[in-house]
């Protein structure tokens, strides 16, 4: 068994990931390399059947957190303590599994800037999550930070989230049919700072109505605050509340569709919007403590 010790991250930098292309530039077998985590753990089994599956054909790596680690965003712990990584046995064609004693954004840091800094992955998937990242659960979701994290970086990423972990029979089915989506034009074709979130109705892939592309429902899963028992804690909790959008995601997954929502590093606006308001800012000048 073989154990790291991770140190806190210096500042980082955007570094483009690298496409797989055969010598008259026409896409080859891809992908070649794939880093995988979760947020559920490395003992939940949509992890072990996905990797498992695309370790077929594929160089896979699994870098996920030894516990759940649900909600927790992209939180880097690293940034502020050390992190151990231990080398498991999965008695697999894996390349290689590790449990990391972090967070999922850590697991893709370590894998990208440690495991595998000197041949990056052509691809980062996130999953298989348990349950549904839809709408406004994508701001807290470890599954997508994950994504997230690996995006920033320029690596091509996938964020999938929903299965039945109690029919062995769809997780492998989910497994199966992901191998088979992720080398197609879709996740091939991503550029750098981008990547899909991937949601799964709860049902084996005879089931499934259609595929689509759909945007977040935002307005649809609420954050409520309320207090525990003892009065004196809060809590933050998500909650349906509010009028279900027929076009956005949560709408196509309750009808039994894959849904597919694309997404982007850099949540800017605008800058011509707010160049045009400049005169309206206070002049530091103003407010100096010069006589």
């Amino acid at each position: 068994m073989k154990r790291w010790f991770v140190l806190p991250l210096a500042p980082l930098m955007i570094w483009a990931g690298l496409s797989a292309l055969s010598p008259d530039g026409q896409a080859s077998s891809w992908p070649t390399r794939v880093l995988i985590t979760n947020d559920d753990g490395l003992d939940a089994p949509g992890i072990r059947a996905l990797a498992e599956a695309l370790a077929v054909d594929v160089e896979v790596y699994v870098a996920a957190p030894a516990g759940n680690r649900s909600g927790s965003g992209s939180y880097v712990a690293t940034l502020s303590e050390s992190m151990t990584v231990t080398e498991v046995d999965w008695g697999s064609e894996v390349a290689g599994v590790y449990s990391v004693g972090g967070y999922p954004a850590d697991g893709v840091l370590w894998g990208l800037k440690g495991l595998l800094a000197d041949s990056p992955p052509d691809l980062v998937i996130s999953g298989i999550n348990d349950g549904a990242n839809a709408g406004g659960a994508w701001m807290v979701s470890g599954t997508i930070g994950a994504a997230r994290t690996a995006a920033f970086f320029g690596i091509p990423a996938l964020a999938v989230s929903g299965y039945d972990p109690g029919d062995p029979e769809a997780v492998r089915q989910v497994a199966a049919w992901l191998v088979q989506f992720v080398k197609g034009p879709m996740v091939r074709d991503l550029e750098p700072g981008e990547y899909l979130l991937v949601n799964m109705p709860r049902a084996r892939m005879e089931d499934v109505t259609e595929v689509v592309v759909a945007p977040l429902d935002l307005g649809f899963l609420q954050f409520r605050v309320g207090q525990d028992e003892d009065s004196h804690t809060w809590r933050a909790r998500l909650g349906f509340q509010g009028e279900m959008s027929p076009a956005g995601d949560w709408a196509a997954l309750r009808r039994g569709a894959i849904v597919i929502t694309p997404m982007r590093i850099g949540e800017m606006q605008p800058l011509d919007r707010y160049r045009d308001m400049l005169d309206g800012v206070p002049d530091p000048a103003s407010v100096g403590g010069g006589s």
